[in-house]
């Protein structure tokens, strides 16, 4: 089931009674929200200040969809993070946004991972609540439970035919919103795509939960479908795109990272395939992730300019892809 799903996450958008927006709140306020969300969550989180945050630091906690380019640029919010799957965002659009990330398809652990953080925030400070309403949010699209649930898919099958637009019109009809990796306008880059749900007033978690998870079992039916009409009909093309894939990644010696997560994108399909072994799927994402911009400026400990990271990332492939082969 959902063998296709990369990610799972949910996030919860909340609002302190009594105080403004953040688009409107004072400096005050927002010190005071901070406070209360790093006081609520004690011991075992790393709390990053928008204005006091290096680049690199703030770069890779985006890279690693920890924390958003809003909330840098409020330059007074914090996000507060357990280093991987947890984080809090205080004062971004809403006071308080509550993020859960795990890997493969597990909408409920995600969820409940979520709550927990939710409970704990919850009894330190009185949330905006409306009767009628639900939670009271700054955009009204998350008004209700508040509640977005994100599933990453890798739809390599779909994209190859053509057919992508097709399950986008299915889901759409269903309530699903599909984008790009990275949100709202992005494109899907290296065949992940994000879908979810589209409202969150008049519905409750479990009926989101059971809406998204429907929606990923009919891309897994559609992406399962369309591989094997792809391989009964096409297989030595699309056998040939892997390995070209794999002789640029080996080869090249300039690298960007768009240009690599297209290409891990290929490898990925072939290690599904059955065309390349000696690497996982994960083990990929794993490798592409590492090679962002922020992340080798991370684990460098110093500013990279493009044309040092794309000679350096060209560099560190053959390497890194030293397991995987060809299955002729």
């Amino acid at each position: 089931m959902t063998d296709n799903v990369i990610s799972t996450r949910v996030r919860l958008a909340r609002n302190r009674h009594g105080v403004r927006f953040p688009a409107k709140m004072s400096d005050v306020d927002a010190d005071g929200i901070i406070k209360a969300v790093k006081s609520a969550l004690g011991n075992g989180y790393e709390i990053y200040y928008a204005a006091r945050t290096s680049e690199a630091d703030a770069g890779a906690l985006m890279e690693r969809h920890l924390i958003s380019p809003e909330l840098l640029r409020s330059r007074r919010g914090a996000a507060i993070t357990d280093g991987e799957s947890v984080s809090v965002m205080a004062c971004e659009e809403d006071h308080v946004r509550i993020q859960a990330i795990v890997q493969g398809f597990d909408p409920v652990g995600a969820y409940d991972m979520a709550k927990a953080i939710d409970d704990k925030i919850g009894r330190n400070m009185e949330y905006a609540f409306s009767d009628r309403l639900g939670y009271l949010t700054a955009c009204p699209s998350n008004l209700g439970c508040g509640m977005r649930l994100s599933v990453m898919c890798f739809l390599p099958a779909l994209n190859k035919s053509g057919k992508m637009e097709d399950a986008v019109a299915i889901l759409s009809e269903t309530g699903i919103t599909v984008r790009g990796e990275k949100g709202e306008g992005s494109k899907g880059a290296g065949y992940a795509f994000q879908i979810s749900n589209r409202r969150s007033l008049g519905v409750n978690e479990k009926e989101i939960i059971a809406s998204v998870s429907d929606a990923a079992n009919i891309l897994e039916r559609m992406e399962s479908e369309e591989r094997k009409r792809l391989l009964a009909t096409k297989k030595d093309v699309l056998k040939d795109g892997v390995f070209r894939a794999l002789g640029t990644l080996r080869h090249a010696y300039i690298m960007s990272h768009e240009e690599l997560t297209s290409l891990c994108g290929e490898i990925k399909f072939g290690i599904d395939c059955g065309f390349l072994r000696g690497m996982t799927t994960t083990e990929v994402d794993e490798l592409c992730a590492r090679l962002q911009p922020y992340n080798m400026m991370l684990e460098r400990r110093r500013k990279m300019g493009e044309e040092e990271r794309v000679r350096e990332r060209a560099a560190r492939l053959p390497s890194a892809l030293t397991n995987l082969y060809e299955v002729r």
